[in-house]
C-alpha cells in the first residue's frame, strides 16, 4: 500500500530498515501496469538493483532514507469486542506492525476516553517508524488480536511529561505544521532529513510556512529564534556586551549556536568583537590586538604582564587577559610565575640554549651573570634562573646554575 506521496518508473528509493538504495523498475495496480502511483493505492512495484533474498516481510520502500529507532509514542485505541483487555504499564506485548512482528514494552502516559497515550520501546530490535503508521497487539494466551494502536511521533522525547503529552494531542488534530511547531517549542530544532519521517511534511512546504529557519542540517524554531535574537540584543545593549555562556543559558545547543552568529554578525557593525566568549566593544578587531601585543612583547622583555601592557598599548586590562590567555593557548607564550607574567615560547627557547653556552663559559650562570643573554628586569630573570632549575642541563647550588 501507499501511505503518502507518490512513486514513479525510474524513481530512485531507499528500502528500509535494510538502508539499501533501489531503483523503480516498474509498478502495476490490479494487473495494470501505470508510470506512477499515489497514496491510496494497492501497487505491485518492480525493483531492480537488488535481490528476491534480500527483501523481508514488513520492508519500507520511501523516497528518503528513514532513521531506526527503538522509541516511539503510540496511541492505543481500544476494541469494541467483548474481551475484557488493559494495556499495563510496563508491561510486554507482541505487535504487528506493517508486515513485522516486534516485542515491544508500553510505558503508559495518560488514558484518554477509553484510549491511551503511551511510549513504546521495541526489546529487541529497531524499526523505521513513520508518523500515522498502524500496528496491532497480539497476546499469546488465548493468541488472539485484542487492539491497535496508531504511531504518533517516530522516535524519542527529551522533555517534560506535560510537554510530550502537549504535544501528542497537538499531532491529533493532524494539522502537521502546529504539530511541528509545538515540537520546536521544547526541542529548539530539528534535522531537516527527520522533517517527512516525524510529520510527512516536506521541506519546500515547511519553508512556504515560515515557521523554521534553516541552518545547516537542521531547521530550527523561528519563533524562539526571533525571541532569543530580540533577547540578546537587549543584553548587549544594557550591559555594554554579551557573556555567550552565561547570557544564553538553557537554550538549545543547535538554535544557540545560530543566535550567537546573527547576533555577532549584528554586533560588528556596531564595533563589537569576540573575545573569549563575550561579544563586547574593543579598541579594534581581536586579531589586530593581538598582533599588537605579540610585537610589543618580542620588543620587550618587560613587556610580561595584563598591567603593563594595558598601560602600554591603551587597551582595556580584561582584554588584554583574554589576549594572553588565547596566545597561552596557542603555544606562542610561556607563563613564567605566579604573578601572572608571561615571556614568548621561543625567545625562553633561546634562554635556555644561551644559559647553557654561558655556563660553559663562565662556568655557571647566576642572576650576576645572566644579564649577558637576556635583557630583562629582575622579576623576569628570578623566574628565567628557576626555570632552568627544571631543565635536565642544570643543578642549583647556592643560586647559582651549574651544568649537569
Amino acid at each position: 500500500s501507499v501511505l503518502s506521496g507518490e512513486l514513479k518508473v525510474q524513481d530512485t528509493i531507499f528500502l528500509m530498515p535494510a538502508d539499501k538504495r533501489v531503483k523503480v523498475k516498474g509498478l502495476s495496480v490490479h494487473g495494470k501496469k501505470v508510470h506512477s502511483v499515489e497514496a491510496g493505492d494497492r501497487a505491485a512495484i518492480n525493483l531492480a538493483d537488488i535481490e528476491v533474498r534480500d527483501l523481508n516481510r514488513g520492508d519500507i520502500l520511501t523516497s528518503m532514507k528513514l532513521k531506526n529507532h527503538d522509541t516511539c509514542y503510540c496511541l492505543i485505541e481500544k476494541f469494541s469486542n467483548n474481551f475484557d483487555f488493559k494495556i499495563k504499564h510496563n508491561g510486554i506485548y507482541n505487535i504487528f506492525i506493517g508486515t513485522t512482528f516486534l516485542n515491544v514494552r508500553f510505558n503508559i502516559l495518560k488514558e484518554w476516553e477509553g484510549n491511551v497515550f503511551v511510549r513504546m520501546k521495541i526489546l529487541d530490535n529497531f524499526y523505521p517508524f513513520i508518523i500515522g503508521e498502524k500496528f496491532l497487539i497480539r497476546i499469546s494466551n488465548p493468541k488472539m488480536t485484542v487492539s491497535g494502536g496508531t504511531v504518533l511521533f517516530p522516535q524519542e522525547l527529551h522533555t517534560s511529561k506535560s510537554n510530550i503529552l502537549g504535544f501528542l494531542n497537538s499531532l491529533l488534530n493532524e494539522d502537521r505544521i502546529y504539530s511541528l511547531c509545538n515540537y520546536l517549542e521544547f526541542s529548539g530544532h530539528i534535522l531537516r532529513n527527520e522533517i517527512y519521517q516525524s510529520f510527512l511534511l516536506e521541506e519546500d512546504y515547511v519553508l512556504q510556512n515560515e515557521v523554521v529557519i534553516p541552518y545547516g542540517e537542521y531547521f530550527v524554531s523561528a519563533k524562539l529564534f526571533n525571541y532569543y535574537i530580540e533577547k540578546s540584543r537587549s543584553i548587549l545593549f544594557d550591559k555594554g556586551y554579551f557573556d555567550i555562556q552565561n547570557d544564553l543559558d538553557k537554550i538549545d545547543s543547535v538554535l544557540g549556536r545560530l543566535v550567537v552568529e546573527k547576533l555577532l554578525e549584528f554586533a560588528k557593525g556596531l564595533g563589537f568583537c569576540l573575545v573569549d566568549n563575550k561579544i563586547q566593544k574593543s579598541s579594534g578587531d581581536f586579531e589586530d590586538i593581538v598582533s599588537k601585543v605579540l610585537e610589543c612583547m618580542s620588543r620587550d622583555v618587560g613587556m610580561s604582564n595584563q598591567k603593563i601592557i594595558s598601560l602600554k598599548l591603551s587597551i582595556d586590562e580584561n582584554i588584554v587577559v583574554r589576549v594572553l590567555k588565547f596566545l597561552s593557548n596557542k603555544g606562542e607564550i610561556k607563563k613564567i610565575d605566579k604573578d601572572g607574567n608571561y615571556i614568548l615560547t621561543d625567545l625562553l627557547k633561546k634562554f635556555i640554549k644561551d644559559a647553557a653556552l654561558l655556563a660553559k663559559k663562565d662556568g655557571f650562570v647566576d642572576i650576576g651573570n645572566v644579564r649577558e643573554i637576556i635583557d630583562a628586569p629582575r622579576k623576569i630573570l628570578i623566574p628565567l634562573l628557576e626555570i632552568l632549575d627544571g631543565t635536565d642541563l642544570f643543578k642549583n647550588l647556592n643560586n647559582r646554575r651549574y651544568l649537569k
